[in-house]
């Protein structure tokens, strides 16, 4: 195997392959490589940890074909630290040697037979295409209220089905509706997936992504390389999580509007001083403001008020609200407009409240809180 390749698109392709590089392997020492393989069409950097994989494809000019397994990170510090235009590779005596314009290094190989197969996007196949920004967006939309207790593992996924992108973790829950039409059969990429598939999205700059859904896995295509995601075979509560936004839109009639920017500002003043063990942050809601409050264990606290504006003819003296405020946060940062509404019930009771915009419902859960907020007034 011998080619040469632009430092920069082999920087590309290793940053890409390098969401899947599983360094911590302890059952297979094979996945802390990459393989490389060089044919009449150019260069294939490949990295999986068999539930997730990536195929990096590189234009190159490749003198003799072959196929060859190196130390993933390794591999990458050598390109990341290389020097001028373009690197070398060639195998000499069952070595690697990469050569740049002020020196060379050698990697240790190993066969490519060793590797775990890995299948690619199959363009006889039918696939959809989406809109590559769109997707991210709606992805990014709902991230938040994903579940990362891997003990819970129906709630361990966002959950992909007429349009609309599905989380929740118990003590929120969100759902996106893309204004944009997804072709998309219905879809669940598990929680360890996302993030890399993030990554890999925003890495390479494509108007549109192939989507392709196999026995096993789903495929994504962006420009000439491939991510894959094992799917998963879990039931995922989607008819539960649509009930509960129901509900809470139905029962909760008081409507209140804040500007977004002043919320997010107030409750990083006020959690200065929210309990680290429940992160609890009080809200007082009435007619034209809005109060935040709270206090740790050694009776430290914060308090500030902001305008909120009541949306139509009910009326309300106070509503007396604890919530985690890095779950509210969380629901504040993936909205995008000036304004959230904020819905709750007249008679509160511990019921959830509910937060939205335009194509995104959000729903958190209160949680108990032991401080006196009557004492901070």
């Amino acid at each position: 195997m011998k080619f040469s390749i632009k430092i920069a698109d082999a920087k590309n392709a290793l940053e890409a392959a390098s969401v899947v590089l599983n360094t911590n392997t302890q059952i297979q020492e094979v996945l802390k490589n990459y393989m490389i393989q060089a044919d009449e069409n150019g260069v294939l950097f490949l990295g999986t940890d068999l539930e997730i994989a990536m195929l990096a494809r590189q234009k190159s000019t490749v003198e003799s074909s072959g196929s060859v397994l190196v130390d993933g990170k390794k591999l990458s510090d050598i390109i990341r630290y290389a020097s001028g235009e373009t690197l070398d590779f060639e195998i000499v005596n069952d070595k690697l040697e990469i050569r740049s314009a002020t020196g060379k290094s050698s990697l240790l190989t190993r066969t490519s037979e060793e590797y775990p197969k890995v299948d690619d996007f199959d363009n006889s196949h039918p696939f959809s295409t989406i809109n590559r920004q769109q997707f991210i967006q709606s992805l990014e939309k709902v991230t938040f209220a994903v579940c990362e207790d891997e003990t819970r593992r129906a709630l361990n996924a966002i959950q992909i089905k007429d349009n609309q992108f599905v989380s929740t973790d118990g003590k929120m829950v969100a759902v996106f509706t893309n204004p944009v039409k997804f072709d998309l059969p219905e879809v669940l990429i598990p929680q360890r997936s996302i993030t890399p598939l993030l990554r890999v999205l925003k890495k390479f700059d494509a108007e549109e992504i192939k989507f392709q859904e196999a026995r096993a896995f789903y495929y994504f295509k962006i420009g000439e390389n491939s991510f894959s995601i094992r799917k998963v075979t879990v039931q995922f509560p989607l008819e539960k999580v649509k009930e509960i936004i129901n509900k809470a839109k139905d029962n909760n009639k008081i409507k209140v509007e804040f500007n977004r920017t002043s919320l997010i500002s107030a409750i990083e003043r006020v959690r200065l001083n929210a309990s680290a063990d429940t992160h609890a942050l009080y809200l007082g809601i009435t007619n034209g403001k809005t109060t935040l409050k709270s206090q740790d264990g050694f009776g430290n606290y914060s308090v500030e008020q902001i305008p909120s504006t009541l949306v139509g003819d009910e009326e309300v003296s106070q509503v007396d609200i604890f919530f985690n405020w890095l779950n509210l946060m969380d629901v504040l940062k993936a909205m995008s407009g000036d304004k959230v509404s904020v819905q709750f019930a007249k008679k509160y009771q511990k019921s959830a409240m509910y937060l939205g915009e335009q194509n995104l419902d959000a729903v958190l859960l209160p949680i108990e809180s032991s401080f006196d907020y009557q004492a901070l007034k």
